[in-house]
């Protein structure tokens, strides 16, 4: 995992003292790889605007998230904290795939939302009508896009999205179809709120 490709969600003043209190009074220290956070624009890095709000969590869980193969690589319906884990252990760019149904609905309840936030901070959205299209703005290999769209959409029409690979769970957020034009690909960063 590298540190810097999290976003780090806090003051920038905690520097692990209540666990090295904890360990030199004889705790017993769990597995600390993983962390809490959410995911947010990769943007964020650049632009203090864009955080520590504007989550994309119901976003990517609504719909898909990507590597630039265009394969899905983690399970969207576990939430944000574990999909943030799962983006900090990848090295590669990764975009959040999403249709208008899923920018207009899931995206809107949260406080603040992203939608329409997110643009007006200038975080990046990629808007398009097709995969295709959506591909190419986003430096995603088209026909795995397109592949694995398609499967994903088939698998949520016929209830069996847990054959995929890797399944797609449901059992925190709601797997919705991508297929309402326009399309939408953001560029997500993962976010902790501890340093």
């Amino acid at each position: 995992m590298d540190p810097s490709r999290i976003l780090q969600r806090n003051a920038a003043t905690g520097m692990g003292d209540g666990l090295k209190m904890a360990q030199a009074v004889g705790a017993a220290i769990s597995d600390v790889r993983g962390f809490y956070g959410h995911v947010q624009s990769q943007a964020a890095l650049q632009n203090e605007k864009l955080w520590p709000c504007f989550w994309l969590d119901y976003v990517i869980g609504a719909g898909a998230l990507v590597g630039a193969d265009g394969k899905r690589f983690t399970v969207e319906g576990q939430g944000g904290t574990t999909v943030a884990n799962e983006m900090a252990q990848r090295p590669d760019p990764m975009d959040a795939i999403a249709d208008d149904r899923i920018w207009a609905e899931r995206s809107t309840f949260q406080m603040p939302p992203p939608n329409s936030r997110l643009e007006q901070n200038r975080g990046t959205v990629h808007r398009a009508s097709s995969l295709e299209e959506l591909a190419g703005m986003a430096g995603i290999y088209p026909a795995g896009l397109v592949a694995q769209v398609n499967a994903y959409n088939n698998a949520e029409r016929a209830g069996t999205l847990a054959s995929l690979v890797p399944a797609r769970s449901m059992v925190k957020l709601d797997a919705y179809p991508i297929e309402k034009a326009p399309l939408y690909a953001f560029p997500p960063l993962p976010a902790s709120p501890t340093r």
